[in-house]
């Protein structure tokens, strides 16, 4: 309930480093072996330390993108690795399971699959929640799927206070805190630090 506190994402769930060409939001297919060497041991950490919620990211596995990989997001973030927070997608993410990846035909195919996948949220694809209702009475996925999504926003929701005192932003104590020297330096201590 500390107003002052957010909610951590560790993102890009996961291998976004190592997109094609170095592009931002570019695609890039890995094997199993290069994440679990790689890729997947800092997102365990962060399940560890308790972060409550992953961002999805546009690359494949596989052949399959992040968002819409059932494998990349249930099986091993969700199951394997134990983590309990939700997933949001990254921005316009279902959108590119159309138009960048070509793995689905339209709005209702693509949300139905990053729901099926646990993708548990979309963001800035204002399409999905109306293909969501519209994918759930085709039968592209079940309410239990969508229960198990619904239920991780809302779990997270409940474990911050949110519904006993929601919150608003205090903006004048915001010009105080954020950009001030302490968190600065503390920002150039961590470049420093993972400077390779």
């Amino acid at each position: 309930n500390d107003p002052s506190r957010i909610l951590a994402c560790a993102k890009h769930f996961v291998a976004y480093p190592a997109a094609e060409g170095g592009k931002d939001a570019a695609e890039m297919d890995l094997p199993k072996r290069v994440l679990y060497s790689y890729f997947l041991p800092p997102f365990q950490e962060a399940v560890n330390a308790d972060c409550g919620s992953f961002m999805s990211s546009y690359q494949s596995v596989e052949g399959i993108p992040s968002t819409g990989n059932k494998w990349v997001l249930k099986k091993t973030l969700k199951e394997k690795m134990g983590f309990k927070g939700f997933v949001v997608s990254d921005w316009w993410n279902v959108w590119y399971l159309i138009i960048k990846q070509h793995v689905c035909e339209d709005f209702v195919e693509a949300s139905s699959l990053s729901v099926r996948a646990g993708n548990d949220m979309s963001m800035n694809v204002k399409e999905f929640y109306q293909s969501c209702i519209d994918g759930y009475k085709e039968g592209k996925f079940t309410m239990e799927e969508l229960d198990e999504n619904v239920g991780r926003i809302l779990s997270i929701k409940f474990k911050m206070g949110l519904f006993e005192n929601p919150r608003f932003p205090d903006l004048a104590k915001a010009k105080e805190v954020v950009g001030c020297k302490e968190h600065r330096d503390k920002a150039l201590e961590a470049c420093e630090k993972s400077l390779v």
